[in-house]
């Protein structure tokens, strides 16, 4: 389906996120419309910085949500490019809020607008490590019960473009999450605790689970908004 459109995401040509995305987010389309429910998502990062443009993903996002109630959000930094999308037809039937996704009040003044409580959130914004712990930080706990928190382009973590000093690459957080979950914080190994005190394991978080490139965070079904 991804691969008919043209341009065509990359997340389906230099990457194979639809593994990933087979995998949790079609179940969780099935059981919306089971339970007759509505499915809040969002998306960061529309494209305006691809070679191809912008809307690629969106097109794949429309083509899969037909015939399912989804209130589908995306967050972009070029607001000028979200205003000639528009004028274009290209962003018809989808909520769009702008700004830079590193920024904490940026962060805040979404969740405002858009009412937050979400059910997907997908990063496929900056890949900045500051961009990705700040957006991970203002919006996990926005993520309903159940919910899943994608984040892509992991492969760029250790790049010192992506991963300027002051901020640890996200991978590493990651794996010091990974091993909290696995022995707890107290038996986290020495060099996972200057992380963990700086980043400590997100209230809810239950299961990480990576494919190549990116990873998929989910959200225990039972914790308490």
């Amino acid at each position: 389906m991804a691969r008919a459109n043209n341009p065509t995401t990359d997340k389906v040509t230099d990457h194979s996120y639809q593994k990933m995305y087979g995998h949790f987010l079609l179940p969780m389309l099935e059981k919306f419309k089971f339970e007759n429910r509505t499915m809040k998502f969002l998306e960061i990062g529309l494209g305006c910085g691809m070679s191809y443009g912008p809307g690629a993903s969106v097109k794949v996002w429309k083509d899969i949500f037909a015939g399912h109630d989804v209130d589908l959000w995306e967050a972009e930094f070029d607001a000028a490019c979200v205003k000639k999308s528009k004028s274009e037809g290209k962003l018809d039937g989808i909520k769009v809020v702008t700004g830079d996704q590193s920024d904490p009040a940026v962060l805040q003044r979404w969740v405002k607008e858009t009412g937050g409580k979400f059910d997907v959130i997908i990063d496929d914004g900056g890949h900045i490590s500051k961009q990705v712990l700040n957006s991970f930080k203002a919006l996990w706990p926005q993520v309903n019960p159940g919910g899943n928190y994608f984040i892509e382009d992991l492969q760029v973590a250790y790049s010192p473009f992506w991963a300027p000093p002051g901020f640890p690459a996200v991978t590493k957080v990651m794996q010091a999450w990974v091993e909290v979950l696995h022995v707890g914080p107290n038996k986290a190994m020495e060099h996972h605790k200057h992380i963990l005190s700086e980043y400590p394991l997100p209230e809810g978080l239950d299961m990480i689970v990576c494919q190549r490139e990116a990873c998929v965070l989910h959200k225990d079904a039972k914790v308490r908004r």
